[in-house]
């Protein structure tokens, strides 16, 4: 992804991320190159793949907690964002994602909370509503829309704060799943797989891409916070890499 300015601009490149499955999306990073008498343009994908991982990789950032209050920040992060490949995809919310609108993807803010995202490199904000479940990979905390992103300069890997706005009301009792992934190999995919399933003794399945394979719970089981995330700190103690995903 891109950031460009002067007489010279230059590409970043960054190879994309696996593909989501249903219900929750990922925006590939790709390359994109302004000039500073050129107005942006959404990103292209690239066409390169993710290195398989030869190690295990640092566990992501954000913040766990399931307390939410108006007017205080809820975290601070990498922020990256998601725009033309998944146009017209089916948000975590259900409605059909616009990569145009200010909406942004978070793994554990309520659905349909107005949070105030400002970039700690421009120092510009957008307010945004959470509508997606995002982004799953290491140190990333918040997936906006192409369009929020471009307000506040975010050219794709910002550190940004977040700051609660306004939350549904009222609040709806929080349900949990446990993501884990992505899988290159199938020995490892096997392992976790089992282990979850015998932990709670409830299916898990796997959710296939082109470049890895990701498990979860199914959707008929609703996690309450306590358990999901004991659930999450013991795979990570296991060195996977596992998200704790609100589904409400």
């Amino acid at each position: 992804m891109l950031a460009a300015c002067g007489g010279n601009p230059k590409a970043k490149v960054e190879p994309p991320a696996p593909p989501m499955p249903p219900g929750v999306t990922w925006g590939a990073p790709g390359v994109l190159i302004v000039s500073p008498s050129a107005p942006a343009a959404p990103p292209r994908a690239s066409t390169r793949l993710p290195p398989a991982p030869t190690a295990h990789p640092p566990m992501p950032a954000g913040n766990l907690s399931t307390d939410y209050r108006v007017g205080e920040v809820f975290d601070t992060g990498i922020a990256s964002f998601y725009g033309p490949r998944e146009q017209g995809n089916e948000t975590a919310s259900g409605e059909i994602f616009d990569y145009h609108k200010m909406t942004a993807a978070h793994r554990l803010l309520p659905l349909g909370t107005r949070v105030k995202v400002t970039d700690l490199k421009t120092s510009k904000s957008v307010e945004v509503r959470i509508n997606d479940r995002g982004p799953f990979w290491p140190n990333r905390l918040l997936d906006l829309s192409w369009g929020a992103a471009q307000k506040i300069g975010d050219d794709g890997l910002d550190p940004v704060r977040i700051e609660i706005v306004s939350l549904p009301d009222p609040i709806p009792t929080g349900v949990y799943t446990v993501m884990v992934g992505w899988f290159t190999q199938d020995d490892p995919l096997a392992q976790c797989r089992n282990w979850m399933q015998q932990r709670l003794d409830k299916p898990v399945i796997t959710l296939p891409s082109d470049e890895g394979r990701w498990l979860r719970y199914a959707k008929s089981v609703r996690l309450d916070p306590e358990t999901a995330t004991a659930i999450v700190r013991e795979l990570r103690e296991k060195q996977y890499q596992a998200y704790l995903v609100r589904l409400n």
